[in-house]
């Protein structure tokens, strides 16, 4: 669960780490179904952070704005709050071609993606409530 710094205003600080009332709005409840698609949300962004991380590294901006893009995405659909925020960040660090940003973006996205899938594990062993922070 994530508490925001004091002071720390950021859109991502704000955010929910996964915010289950997204779920809620397409499935009607967070059951099988919604944690399957919660699972699958994971299993398909882990590839796409990778890319980033090496489109990063390689300074190749369209590619890392591209997989950015479909993870911020996929994060908002999932109501990864907090994850997509960061990658909104990201993908304008990677849209101007700010590499220093960029980099430091992208050291905040892995522990982000780590909380999430921590909160998605959590989902099948315990009750689900209106999100996690």
């Amino acid at each position: 669960m994530s508490v925001p710094t004091p002071g720390d205003a950021s859109p991502a600080a704000r955010a929910e780490i996964l915010d289950l009332e997204r779920m809620r709005e397409i499935f009607g409840t967070i059951d099988g179904n919604a944690i399957t698609m919660l699972r699958r949300y994971i299993e398909s962004t882990a590839p796409l952070l990778a890319e980033i991380g090496r489109a990063i590294a390689a300074h190749r901006a369209e590619d890392a704005g591209n997989a950015v893009h479909s993870a911020k995405g996929a994060s908002l659909s999932a109501g990864a709050d907090e994850l997509a925020a960061l990658l909104a960040e990201l993908e304008t660090a990677t849209k101007a071609k700010a590499w220093d940003a960029a980099q430091a973006a992208h050291v905040q996205v892995e522990p982000a993606f780590r909380r999430v899938q921590e909160a998605v594990m959590r989902l099948g062993a315990e009750p689900a409530t209106t999100g996690v922070r």
